[in-house]
């Protein structure tokens, strides 16, 4: 696979960096939501908004 890929570019688009992007901040906000859901006895709509005011430096 190394000698196949060595000196190509790589054919990375931006659609690709924001999809990848959105996915690892939605995971984060998901899997915070889970946690706080778990610890705080919240519940997760309450949890998933927390998560997503305190992550985006909204509050």
């Amino acid at each position: 696979l190394c000698k196949r890929l060595a000196g190509k570019p790589a054919a990375v688009t931006h659609l690709d960096l924001i999809l990848v992007a959105s996915g690892c901040g939605t995971f984060l906000i998901a899997s915070g939501a889970y946690v706080f859901q778990s610890y705080e006895k919240w519940t997760y709509f309450d949890s998933l908004y927390y998560c997503f005011i305190t992550l985006t430096t909204i509050g």
